[in-house]
């Protein structure tokens, strides 16, 4: 971690939860999220990987993943973080054309 991105983030006695939008760095620079040290990290995939407007993720720390729950309840819930969300991902894939 660069001293910028040190000094970017609060210190610990004074814990203020940080959100990314690190759209642009997507496919212009090595990323190591969890090294960053932010609590949630979130980008938009359209620009560098080609995918359709609207694909984008969101990285979660640790920290916080058991506060985290997708809004629609699927087959995948109870079943850990990552299933939860797969399965709230494929809720909104349409086959029927």
């Amino acid at each position: 971690m660069s001293t910028s991105e040190q000094d970017m983030l609060p210190s610990t006695e004074d814990w203020i939860p940080v959100l990314i939008d690190g759209a642009h760095a997507l496919g212009t620079l090595a990323l190591d999220v969890p090294e960053i040290g932010a609590d949630f990290y979130v980008a938009n995939c359209h620009k560098w990987f080609l995918c359709p407007k609207g694909a984008s993720f969101l990285w979660v720390s640790p920290l916080h993943k058991s506060g985290i729950v997708p809004p629609i309840v699927s087959h995948g819930f109870g079943s850990g973080f990552t299933s939860q969300f797969i399965c709230y991902v494929a809720t909104f894939l349409n086959f029927s054309y």
